[in-house]
């Protein structure tokens, strides 16, 4: 597996050959690679430093280890809000772009999975190392570690200073001393961290590419906080969006690409909006033989005729009737609807309900993390003695499809 060392870094590029002499001397995976996040005036330093001055190459020549692949391509300078490159990060502009271009790279890079990210904290601003390391919480792998260097007192920030070594002339202290290069200590500091990718699905992972780290934060952090969510269901967009509570900016969209689908996600939202506890998953007679749901394929075919653009014929009420004037529709333009109709023709059963609610929390999972895809997924709820939802259990009588949320927490929006 190859190792990528992958490092903040401000006006200090020192912190890369410091961490490489410490991971040498510490008998660490040795790096293929070095990737750098910086500002544009750290990475004219990377290069003069690292490269022009040779101290890069010169460090590997000392501890005899091979020299990873690294040049200005390999440094990737943070833009600012305006899409050009950031010089300092000091203004909240420049900082908020710091944070989505972190989160990206490093979502990006953990997408490999033949890649090991070695990341260090060592360098950079405090804002810049505090959303390196929550990138990594937040896409880092079991594979994955997190560092930083200690460096011994007088040592630090030198301009001179690049590693331990047993060559280079000595250096001069901020107080004026003279100090030998190679009496330098630098340890390898492994920092801990909590490790939060399995709750994001492959699609999430894409998705923070194209987010904002705000975006992702307030999302990851709306589970906890259930009655700050709103949805809202579009009718037009065939889409769910999510919102916080009193915001008109969305964070999230889901489509969903089916219109049967998105037919039963309408379905289910309106009942729970209505109070409707009578969408089980499955209807059985007295001798437990399960009885297709007619009613629920009514609703399911009401909702389809606006989905494919068409209106429900006048006096067009019967089940039969609706699937009459839908099958001319789907006759010409869509075969697979076409036998989703001829499924309803006789009821909704769980046969095809179970898949279809699995479509949907699918779509969720792939588009929101789980523990918010889960709050916002249709669950199987019985109503308790005092009135009141609770998620139905194996011993539970017919529960019915009905969302842990508050009714009033839900929108259609129709046009």
């Amino acid at each position: 597996m190859k190792t990528l060392l992958l490092a903040v870094t401000g006006m200090s590029p020192q912190v890369i050959t410091e961490t490489l002499w410490a991971i040498h001397h510490e008998q660490g995976a040795w790096p293929a690679e070095i990737q750098l996040i910086t500002t544009s005036e750290g990475g004219k330093r990377a290069i003069d430093g690292l490269l022009a001055q040779g101290h890069l190459q010169r460090l590997c020549d000392e501890i005899d280890r091979p020299l990873p692949l690294f040049d200005a391509s390999r440094i990737h300078v943070v833009t600012g809000a305006e899409d050009l490159p950031v010089d300092d990060a000091r203004s909240r502009a420049d900082h908020e772009a710091l944070a989505d271009f972190i989160m990206s790279k490093v979502a990006e890079l953990a997408n490999d999975e033949k890649l090991q990210i070695h990341a260090s904290l060592a360098g950079g601003r405090k804002t810049m190392t505090y959303y390196f390391g929550y990138a990594m919480s937040l896409f880092g792998r079991d594979q994955d570690c997190l560092s930083h260097v200690l460096i011994s007192e007088g040592y630090e920030n030198l301009q001179d200073f690049y590693y331990p070594s047993a060559t280079q002339p000595p250096v001069t202290s901020r107080d004026g001393r003279t100090l030998e290069t190679s009496a330098a200590e630098v340890v390898l500091a492994d920092i801990p961290f909590v490790r939060l990718s399995d709750s994001l699905s492959p699609d999430m992972r894409d998705l923070a590419r194209s987010i904002s780290f705000r975006q992702l934060v307030i999302l990851l952090n709306m589970a906890a906080h259930p009655n700050q969510i709103r949805v809202e269901l579009n009718v037009g967009e065939q889409a769910l969006a999510v919102f916080k509570q009193g915001k008109t900016e969305a964070l999230a969209h889901i489509k969903l690409a089916s219109k049967p689908t998105f037919a039963l996600m309408w379905v289910l939202i309106e009942a729970h909006m209505e109070g409707d506890h009578s969408l089980e998953r499955r209807r059985l007679d007295s001798q437990g033989n399960e009885v297709p749901d007619r009613s629920m394929a009514l609703m399911l075919l009401e909702k389809l005729f606006p989905l494919c653009g068409q209106t429900i014929p006048p006096n067009c009420v019967q089940l039969e009737a609706l699937l009459k004037a839908l099958s001319d529709y789907a006759e010409l333009n869509d075969a697979n609807f076409m036998r989703t109709l001829e499924t309803l023709s006789g009821g909704v059963t769980s046969n095809w309900l179970t898949p279809q609610i699995s479509n949907i929390r699918k779509a969720l999972r792939n588009a929101l993390p789980d523990p918010l895809a889960t709050l916002l997924s249709p669950t199987l709820m019985t109503i308790t003695a005092e009135g009141q939802l609770e998620e139905a259990s194996k011993k539970d009588q017919n529960p019915s499809y009905r969302f842990r949320l508050n009714a009033d927490q839900f929108v259609i929006k129709n046009t």
